[in-house]
Formats: C-alpha cells, sequence, structure tokens
C-alpha cells in the first residue's frame, strides 16, 4: 500500500512539473468571444473553447487575467500575460508580439443601427451621413472605417471615446446612431445596415515566451490535420445567427403594401403541418407564420389558408397566383428549377422510413415498393438511385399501402415516419410489420413561384432568426395528435374474434382478455430488443421527477446512437443490424443498476434514466460506452465492433421533460458533430 501511494504522489509531482502555466488575456467586453459576467462565473465563448481545445494537444494550464480589449493588449506587449486571442493581423504588430501559425476564424465588421431607425436603409448608403457613432481612436476597427467612409463617401458625426466606453449599453440608450461590431449581435433591435470589412483573427504570444508559440504552432498544425473544419464548425456554433437583418427592404415593403391576405397552400390532411387538422388553426405552419407577423410588426397581415391533394395541384395553385406561399416542400433545387419554383432555406428535417415484415433482408425490401402517389415519400423515393433497381406500386391510402405487405404486393411502403408510427402504433392487424429510416434524409422549406420571389426573402428572413429550439418543441407538440383508434380498426383487427364471439361467448372473453394483454406488450416492449418502448418513457420520468423532487436528488436522461450503424446493416445485413442492437441492450441492461430504467428509443437509439447524480451518470454513461465499444461480433469469419455517441441532460428544479430531452438531442447531436464515440453532458 505504501509502495502504490508513494507511486501516485510521483505520478502528480511529475505531471505538476510537465504542467505549464500560461497567462492568458480574458476579455470583459468579450459577447460571445469570451462570455464574462465576473471572475468567478462560468465560462464560455469561442475564444475560451478553442483555447481550451488547444490546451488538449500541450501541457498548458491558462491562468486568467481580466480587462478590456485594450488594457489586455498593453499586457501582452509588456509581457505581463503570455496569449491574448481574436486579435487582427498588421505588420507593425509583428513587433510586438508574435502571432500563431494559423488564423482562428474570419471576422466581418459591420455597422448596425437601431432596428427603430427607419431613415437608415441598407439600400441608400447616403442615409448614413450625418449619424452619430462612438469609436476607440488607434483600434483595428476604427482603421476600417476611415477607409470605408472615404471610398463610400460618407460622413459620420465621430466621437472618440475610451475603449471600454465603446459599448451595447451606450447604443442602447440611444447615445449614438450607429455602432460598430463584429458579426456576435443578436440583440433584436440591433440591425446590420453595412459590411464595412472583414479580417483574420489570431492567437497573439507575447515575445517573451517563444516556447509557448512553438507549441501552439504545432497544436494548430494536428488540431487541423485532425479536423481540418474544427475552426470553420466551431465560429458557426457561436455564430451562426449573427448580423441577420430584421427589417423590411425597400421591394418587401413595397410588394407587403399591395397584401391584406397572404394566401398559403398545404396539403391536406398533413400529419404535423397542416393547419386543417386543428380547429384553431394552430401547427407547425401557423406558428411560423405568426412569428412572420411579429418579426415584421404586420398586425393588419391576414392568413387564408388553402388545401390541396397533392404537389401538382398545389404548383398549379402557385403558378395562377391563387396561393403567394406553399408549405411543405422537399428542398430539391434542381426539381425547384425545372418546375420554375423558389425555395426557401430549409428548416425541417424529413423523415422517412421503410415499413416491412420482421426478418425480411435489405436486399429484398428494396426490389417492389409500395408509395403514396402524391405524397413527399414518393417524391423523395423517387429521386433517389435505389428507386432505379425496384419495382413501384402507388396506392391511394396509407392502409391500402399497409395492407399490399400483409398481402405480399409489394416487400415494403416508404412513407412519412411520424404517419407511419400513428397509423401502425396499437394495431393488432400490423403487428408483423417494422420500421427502419432511410440512409438518406431530406429538408422541408417554404416554396413560391419565380414570379413571386419576393416572398422568399421575407420567409428566408424569419427562419434565419427563428429559434430552433422553439420550433422543435412545436414540432414535440403537434406529434403527439396519433391517428384516433377508431371502430372500424377494431372490427379490422379483431373481426375473427368478434365471429368467434358469436358462437362461443366464453371464448370471445378469453380470447379478447389475451388479445388485449398481447397488445399491451406490443406497446410497452420493443420486438428487436425487448427494452421498453418509447411509448412508455412519460409514466416513468414523471415517477422519477416526482422523486427527484420530494428526495431533493435529482437523475439524467442519456440518449445513445450507434455510430455508423447503417453501415453494419449495409455490410452484414439487416439480421446482423438487430443481433447488435439486442447485444448493445444487454450490455447497458448490464451496465446500470435495477432501480435505472432502459427504453429503445428508436432506430439505433437508446434511452436511459439513471437515479444519480451528474458525476455518477458521467462515470456510468461512459462505463456503457466504453462496455460497448469492447464488444466484439463476428460475421462470415470477420470481425467487427460498434462504438456510440451519447448526449446527457441532468434534471433540475423547473426543467421539463420536454427541456430535457430537447437538451440531450442537442448534446448527442454535439457528440456526432465532434468526432462521436463519446458523452457529452
Amino acid at each position: 500500500m505504501k509502495r502504490i501511494v508513494c507511486t501516485f504522489l510521483a505520478s502528480m509531482s511529475l505531471f505538476a512539473l510537465n504542467a505549464k502555466t500560461v497567462r492568458v488575456g480574458y476579455f470583459k467586453d468579450g459577447g460571445r468571444v469570451m462570455n464574462y459576467i465576473s471572475d468567478k462565473e462560468r465560462k464560455s465563448g469561442f475564444s475560451y473553447e478553442y483555447l481550451q481545445t488547444v490546451a488538449s494537444y500541450t501541457d498548458w494550464e491558462f491562468e486568467y487575467v481580466y480587462g478590456y480589449w485594450d488594457e489586455l493588449y498593453e499586457k501582452l506587449i509588456s509581457g505581463e500575460i503570455d496569449v491574448l486571442s481574436d486579435v487582427s493581423y498588421s505588420e507593425a504588430r509583428t513587433k510586438l508580439f508574435d502571432y500563431s501559425e494559423y488564423p482562428m476564424a474570419q471576422e466581418n465588421y459591420f455597422l448596425y443601427v437601431n432596428r427603430h431607425n427607419k431613415d437608415v436603409m441598407a439600400e441608400d448608403i447616403s442615409s448614413l451621413n450625418g449619424k452619430s457613432i462612438a469609436l476607440a481612436k488607434g483600434t483595428y476597427q476604427y482603421g476600417l472605417l476611415m477607409e470605408w467612409l472615404k471610398n463610400h463617401d460618407v460622413k459620420l458625426n465621430i466621437s472618440i471615446v475610451p475603449f471600454d466606453k465603446v459599448s451595447e449599453c451606450a447604443f442602447n440608450r440611444g447615445d449614438y446612431d450607429l455602432f460598430l461590431a463584429i458579426d456576435l449581435i443578436s440583440s433584436f433591435d440591433w440591425e446590420p445596415v453595412a459590411k464595412i470589412g472583414t479580417s483574420d483573427i489570431f492567437i497573439a504570444v507575447s515575445k517573451k515566451r517563444p516556447d509557448l508559440l512553438k507549441e501552439l504552432n504545432e497544436a494548430q498544425t494536428t488540431l487541423y490535420l485532425s479536423n481540418p473544419y474544427y475552426n470553420n464548425n466551431l465560429w458557426g456554433k457561436y455564430f451562426s445567427s449573427a448580423s441577420i437583418t430584421k427589417r423590411l427592404s425597400a421591394k418587401e415593403t413595397e410588394w407587403l403594401s399591395n397584401k391584406k391576405v397572404l394566401n398559403v397552400g398545404c396539403f391536406k390532411n398533413d400529419f404535423l403541418y397542416s393547419p386543417d387538422n386543428y380547429k384553431d388553426n394552430s401547427g407547425v405552419v401557423n406558428y411560423i407564420m405568426l412569428l412572420l407577423k411579429k418579426q415584421f410588426n404586420l398586425d393588419n397581415l391576414e392568413f387564408k389558408y388553402h388545401f390541396y391533394e397533392d404537389k401538382p395541384q398545389i404548383t398549379q395553385a402557385l403558378k395562377s397566383g391563387e396561393i403567394d406561399l406553399a408549405f411543405p416542400f422537399i428542398y430539391d433545387l434542381y426539381s425547384a428549377e425545372e418546375n420554375k419554383i423558389s425555395l426557401s432555406f430549409p428548416f425541417v428535417p424529413a423523415s422517412f422510413c421503410y415499413v416491412f415484415i420482421q426478418g425480411m433482408s435489405y436486399e429484398k425490401i428494396v426490389k417492389k415498393v409500395g408509395l403514396l402517389k402524391g405524397k413527399r415519400a414518393a417524391e423523395f423515393f423517387e429521386g433517389t438511385n435505389i428507386s432505379k433497381n425496384s419495382e413501384i406500386i402507388y396506392f391511394d391510402t396509407m392502409e391500402q399501402c399497409l395492407n399490399a405487405i400483409l398481402m405480399g404486393q409489394v416487400n415494403c411502403a416508404v412513407v412519412n415516419t411520424s404517419a407511419a408510427s400513428s397509423f401502425i402504433f396499437g394495431r393488432e392487424k400490423y403487428r408483423m410489420l417494422t420500421m427502419t429510416d432511410l440512409d438518406s434524409s431530406a429538408s422541408l422549406c417554404f416554396a413560391a413561384d419565380n414570379q413571386n420571389r419576393v416572398v422568399i426573402s421575407l420567409m428566408n428572413k424569419v427562419i434565419s432568426v427563428m429559434n430552433k429550439n422553439d420550433l422543435n418543441a412545436e414540432l414535440i407538440k403537434y406529434s403527439v395528435a396519433d391517428k384516433t383508434y377508431s371502430f372500424y380498426d377494431f372490427i379490422d383487427d379483431y373481426l375473427v374474434f368478434i365471429i368467434t364471439g358469436f358462437l362461443l361467448l366464453v371464448i370471445l372473453v378469453i380470447a379478447l382478455i389475451a388479445a388485449l394483454k398481447y397488445i399491451k406488450v406490443l406497446m410497452n416492449f420493443d420486438s428487436v430488443t425487448n427494452l421498453r418502448s418509447r411509448h412508455t418513457l412519460n409514466n416513468y420520468i414523471q415517477r422519477f421527477i416526482e422523486q427527484a423532487e420530494e428526495r431533493d436528488e435529482t437523475f439524467s436522461i442519456i440518449i445513445f446512437d450507434l455510430d455508423e450503424f447503417k453501415f453494419i446493416n449495409e455490410k452484414f445485413g439487416h439480421s446482423t443490424g438487430d443481433e447488435v442492437l439486442r447485444h448493445t441492450s444487454e450490455i447497458i441492461l448490464g451496465t446500470v443498476s435495477a432501480k435505472d430504467k432502459v427504453f429503445r428509443w428508436g432506430g439505433a437509439e437508446f434511452l436511459v434514466l439513471i437515479q444519480a447524480d451528474k458525476k455518477e451518470s458521467e462515470k456510468i454513461a461512459d462505463k456503457i460506452r466504453q462496455n460497448i465499444m469492447d464488444e466484439v461480433y463476428r460475421q462470415d469469419d470477420k470481425k467487427f465492433s460498434v462504438t456510440v455517441t451519447g448526449g446527457m441532460s441532468i434534471y433540475e428544479e423547473g426543467k421539463d421533460y420536454t427541456q430535457m430531452l430537447l437538451e440531450a438531442e442537442e448534446n448527442l447531436y454535439t457528440g456526432k458533430m465532434n468526432g462521436k464515440n463519446k458523452v457529452i453532458s
């Protein structure tokens, strides 16, 4: 024991000797570059995350020195700090400090105006003349603006103020008309009216620390070789919604001035998206249209919804001017160009799946495919390479299509995932059917005729500023509107039992009890893994929340998704894929305790409820990830293993079920985007 302790202390001493303290400047005015509340508050931001990533390739430990940019700049020159991020390059500065070999990102510099200042228009640069602005002389932004003003013959009333006084607060108070900043503006009242230039930004290193410059350059080289798009992805994470105009252009204003009613086309009985499904005209489409009204203060604009059977009908309505806008269209630019249709930015993922009898091989599934005429799933599948080798049979209704699978007329159906789930769920008749997502995916968008493109620019502005979490919450809310289990469905499912009941009442009672129990099992448990299905989650999570509140405890939701599971299905077949799913479920069950709950969440996803705090949950989650990775499978004398990525959400007082799911999904997506085989919390 004494030897072990000595070895441990020696190792820790060696680590301490190897660790190198680096004094890094932390901006008090950094916004999304370095978010600052106080010296002891949680840190975040683009530069903060970038430096933490660099540190993982070095032996650096950061000592933060807090201050405004100009203060930290002087400390870098004097050697009081070693490193400063977000520094623009100039030849003169190279004599004062050193630059990293590679830039961190490229910043865009914009002039911003208060959104309520109507006399300033981006289309008319001369409208800037005479406006007031505050600047710190000698900064990079100051030089850029002076050159831009000269080139565009614009004259501003410029106030030279200390650096820490050139602030968002002064602009919001109305002290000045204009504000100059990089593209990190998110306040609703700020509008970009002119881009005045760009600049690569670097990590600057004190001349006194050449050792750090060498290590920094080596770390950047290794980082870029392992992930060439790391910088762009990280910048997009923090600034993807930056510098988006929220005001109408002159052309848009003119178009709207002639509009009292905006005519919107939708598809009849369109699960999730059609306002026709809801008595109060709610639903996702109406949610977005209300955002349009709010965004541009269009209180007098009314919406009128028109409903069509299929895409040819709705396209013709766009061409004739009967409607101004249609939703949802698949984001397919080639098809849009062929039909002289304009599309908005894509913003809603479309999920399509194969429905087939369990146990059928993938090769057989796609040989004979059933499609619903005029539906998006049919349109999407027809555009894939798989369809070229498939025999396609069209049907009018979902019921006809699914019955054709049971009767062997087709091997599978390609349909919308949500619609199929709603239709099949709880139906004894379809108990033999299973679903799996298509390998490729699509996105949905708005569409307008090419002669009416201005409405697309309007929708793009709404889409760009729309909160994606709010949209996901709307989709989740409306996706619970499952198809009602009708009396006709009951007769269709249990016709044999009903006929038998007329002959033998006792047999009827026994048969009904057995059938209802069996349906309950089908509803509550997944047929492949024998895990609880996602439909049972609500009861369990409510129980976990109640226990957490009563006992002052916490718990976590973890969503795991097998990495590259599509490749396993393609290479080894769906039967091997099912075997991997079963083994994975056994591994998860064997790792968690009896009080924890495990669910088949869908596809290659598993959801785990763990009654533990964050630290213990992370430990269990990582153990699950490691155990899954350690499992070796054999198929046709070939060995392979799988990895899994997880996203975690920890319960906190006030959090609800939907918020936790969204957070776990977002963390899972982050893990997928950052190399997979990890758990993000």
